[in-house]
């Protein structure tokens, strides 16, 4: 495990965890967290999974959890987490559902030896070919479930009503609050967890809300504190909107939204005075990317890039394409830096 002890670049990189929201004096807080997964299929489960990763990760007993299906066919699952003084409030954002019609398509190819992935069922699973374990694996589960909805997200109607529904997660899911007037009158924190092709999703759908809700925008990002991207593939994703006239620049419209808050008031983070875009990848991972050498950094924006390793190398030859790139949610090493920021990160890493 070459990144074992993760990486920062640039090396000596400081950036804030989801704590650091709650007052440090010990008073009563709050803080937001709005999550949004990648690739592969992803129900109530996952989402559950995450609420519990982080209530341990911040030290915090789930209070409640509620259930919201979206008009598009999304769905939206929020849960508060508390000791009595901080509180987190947890929505998680579910959108393949919109995929799985299309997926069992390719059912088809699925084999009934293997691992089957998520978007078949075993009378649907009817290929009758021969693979080796591994590669039957990789094949049934990381093409035709998960790179699957990559493809499926690019195209014009379906990737539309993908973005269509993370508009209205992001919504109804992010209320614009103010904390109580005895803590100053301050904006809640926000925190953004996207994973893989959902970092794709979330920039895109903020992209699209910016001209038709440009005040909703500048509130949100007006209170974010930290972007986590897992399995980052920006970089990658990027190339779907690529044209010979000009580079298509994702996080611009975040960065854009920054500079108009600046001028009109102090833009403050725990970071400093640009917003923290911490992007978590295994260098092993086929599907992942840093992004420093992407050259995105801008005035508005701090980008840390954190190198993992997700599981052993074997012989130092290959590392599991599957678990390297599905791993991130249960890096120990990655929840430490979501929940303690680049502090967290060392003491549960070193």
């Amino acid at each position: 495990m070459p990144y074992r002890q993760p990486e920062l670049i640039p090396k000596e990189s400081s950036f804030p965890g989801i704590a650091q929201g709650f007052p440090a004096d010990g008073a009563s807080g709050e803080v937001d967290v709005f999550i949004v997964h990648g690739m592969c299929n992803h129900d109530a489960k996952w989402a559950k999974e995450t609420f519990e990763e982080l209530s341990v990760a911040l030290g915090l007993r789930i209070t409640s959890t509620v259930p919201e299906f979206l008009l598009s066919g999304a769905e939206l699952y929020r849960a508060t987490l508390s000791d009595g003084k901080r509180t987190a409030n947890l929505v998680a954002f579910v959108w393949t559902p919109l995929t799985a019609d299309a997926k069992r398509s390719l059912c088809f190819d699925v084999t009934k030896d293997h691992d089957r992935n998520k978007a078949c069922t075993e009378a649907e699973a009817i290929s009758k070919q021969k693979r080796s374990s591994l590669n039957g694996k990789l094949k049934n589960q990381l093409l035709d479930e998960c790179l699957a909805d990559a493809i499926i997200y690019s195209g014009n109607d379906r990737g539309r009503a993908i973005r269509d529904a993370a508009k209205e997660a992001l919504v109804k899911g992010i209320p614009v609050r103010l904390r109580a007037p005895a803590q100053g009158g301050e904006e809640t924190p926000l925190y953004m967890i996207s994973d893989s092709l959902g970092s794709k999703i979330l920039l895109d759908a903020i992209e699209e809300l910016t001209p038709l809700s440009n005040d909703f925008v500048k509130k949100t990002v007006g209170r974010m504190k930290a972007v986590y991207l897992r399995a980052n593939q920006i970089p990658l994703l990027n190339l779907i909107d690529w044209n010979q006239t000009s580079e298509p620049k994702p996080f611009e419209p975040i960065a854009q939204s920054i500079r108009e808050l600046k001028a009109t008031q102090p833009f403050r983070h725990p970071a400093g005075s640009r917003l923290p875009i911490i992007a978590f990848s295994d260098p092993n991972d086929l599907l992942s990317y840093a992004l420093h050498d992407a050259a995105y950094e801008n005035d508005a924006l701090l980008f840390v890039d954190v190198l993992v390793s997700n599981e052993w190398t074997y012989f130092g030859y290959v590392e599991r394409p599957d678990t390297a790139h599905t791993s991130y949610p249960k890096n120990r090493c990655v929840i430490a830096a979501i929940a303690n920021g680049s502090t967290g990160l060392k003491k549960a890493c070193h």
